[in-house]
């Protein structure tokens, strides 16, 4: 498949862990886990910086 948002990313929230992904290279993904305290959030956030993304889709199957 081609890329339509280059600069998007996907970002899966979990009680215990929130998971990322980030396009690679090519036809190729980054994924990276991150805890769900402030600090990890903080790393999160600057963790799309450094990809530059610009857009972020969220998944949860939780109640917020």
């Amino acid at each position: 498949m081609r890329r339509i948002h280059p600069n998007a990313a996907g970002v899966d929230i979990g009680a215990i862990e929130i998971v990322a992904c980030v396009a690679g290279d090519e036809n190729t993904q980054i994924v990276k886990a991150f805890g769900n305290y402030t600090v990890d959030l903080q790393a999160l956030a600057c963790w799309m910086k450094d990809h530059q993304m610009k857009t972020i889709a969220m998944e949860s199957t939780g109640v917020y």
